[in-house]
């Protein structure tokens, strides 16, 4: 791919500055050497400023034959109007950020486009001139279309087809059927049964378009006419086609035949076997459901999808959006979970922390009754220490009587309170025993 520059040399410096990345390709004797940056798929995206009356990028590098024709009268094709980007699913931000930050492109044109099996969403981008138009497309998220079947073959992103430019369409398509082009799948009866209700008096002749398969679009609304004719061709180059357009005041890309194009191309799919389930469904002749009553018509000869595949269809998103469901349940329940272990483990390291703390504060507190016993034991006083042992002995049934009753209380189960208890418990036993410990030295030393 190429674009017309006027100066080739700046623009491509310009290009590397804002982030472009080059492309070195050696030239040989009689090769002209052109500047190009890499473009879609990481293919050249070239830059040119040798073009018009007598300036060429061809008369440096090839030379004509003898009794060559160098102006055959073609098939009424004028220049290329626009070429379509397929894009990988997700990268079409990507690319529409490339032309836009690089050349100044901006968006014309969005679509969303819902086939019977697969979908695609496009997105047209316009040169400030409008001379290049480069439409990106990328699969939708509903299934494995057209788009990823060109990557497919492709083997990445490039150049979904060329469109031309013409100013007969129904001209050129003969001359071009002549010369042995194939064109893509006519759309169905009814496309053309319902032009005259979408379009209200077009002007077109119904019957020459529906002859060869050409596609109308536009709008007529208060007798203001702006149409678009266009047909597209089989691939022709790997997953390469050709679009054949003539417009008479419409700029868009035929957003009303968008969705007829996609579907044509699931057709053509159908009929090569691409679209193998669909196919498979075909080939049992499967009976077709209209308006709740069997209507005993086998599938037609395309394969399109019929009522059965549509029940299949919902009783597979009913079934994922259950897995989906039931999944969900199931992660909020281990959260749930979770959150309680994790309560649980606090509440466990306040318990212990608090028993750690009372261990600490008796083993304080019995340290200094054992001070005090000491000095009290230094003085020799065989009366104080027999009242001495009087009051110990008398604490230590009280202390023993309140260790029953917060056993029993364990035992019980008490209510919040209960965690504290083995804690006072502790202490308590032990100030019991550090008495009765004095109380039996002072009696021995009486």
């Amino acid at each position: 791919m190429a674009f017309r520059v006027r100066d080739a040399q700046k623009a491509y410096e310009r290009a590397l500055e804002l982030g472009a990345q080059p492309v070195d390709i050696p030239t040989g004797p009689m090769e002209l050497r052109l500047p190009a940056i890499k473009g879609i798929g990481g293919a050249p995206l070239y830059l040119i400023d040798r073009f018009g009356e007598g300036n060429s990028i061809y008369d440096i590098d090839f030379v004509y034959l003898d009794g060559v024709d160098r102006h055959p009268v073609g098939a009424g094709l004028k220049e290329i109007d626009h070429l379509t980007h397929n894009v990988y699913r997700g990268r079409m931000a990507y690319w529409a950020q490339f032309y836009e930050h690089l050349f100044n492109f901006r968006e014309i044109r969005y679509f969303d486009i819902k086939g019977e099996y697969t979908g695609l969403t496009s997105k047209a981008m316009t040169a400030p001139d409008g001379k290049i138009r480069i439409p990106l497309n990328e699969e939708s998220a509903k299934g494995s279309g057209q788009i990823e079947e060109f990557l497919m073959q492709f083997n990445g992103e490039g150049i979904q087809h060329v469109a031309f430019l013409t100013d007969d369409l129904i001209a050129s398509w003969d001359k071009l059927k002549a010369m042995g082009m194939r064109f893509m799948t006519a759309p169905p009866q009814t496309y053309y049964e319902m032009l005259e209700g979408r379009l209200p008096a077009h002007g077109e002749p119904t019957a020459e378009l529906q002859n060869r398969g050409i596609l109308l679009d536009g709008t007529s609304e208060g007798g203001h006419r702006r149409l678009l004719l266009q047909i597209f061709s089989e691939t022709l180059m790997g997953p390469v086609f050709f679009e054949f357009i003539q417009r008479k005041g419409d700029d868009g890309f035929g957003e009303g035949n968008f969705k007829a194009l996609f579907e044509s191309i699931e057709r053509d799919q159908l009929r090569r076997g691409l679209l193998q389930g669909c196919a498979d469904l075909a080939g049992q002749g499967s009976i077709i459901h209209q308006g709740g009553a069997a209507a005993g018509a086998q599938i037609a000869p395309e394969g399109r999808l019929v009522h059965i595949a549509d029940q299949l269809f919902q009783v597979i998103v009913a079934d994922v959006q259950r897995l989906v469901v039931v999944a969900q349940g199931r992660i909020h329940a281990q959260k749930d979970q979770h959150a309680g272990v994790k309560q649980h483990r606090k509440q466990d390291e306040i318990v212990v922390l608090n028993t750690i703390q009372g261990r600490k504060d008796c083993h304080s507190q019995t340290g200094r009754m054992h001070a005090a016993q000491g000095q009290h034991d230094g003085h020799g006083n065989a009366d104080g220490h027999r009242n001495g042992g009087n009051r110990m002995r008398e604490q230590h049934r009280a202390g023993l009587s309140q260790r029953a009753g917060w056993h029993q209380k364990d035992q019980q189960g008490t209510g919040g309170e209960g965690c504290h208890q083995p804690v006072m418990r502790v202490c308590e036993i032990r100030q019991v025993q550090a008495k009765r410990g004095n109380y039996q030295h002072a009696k021995r030393g009486a």
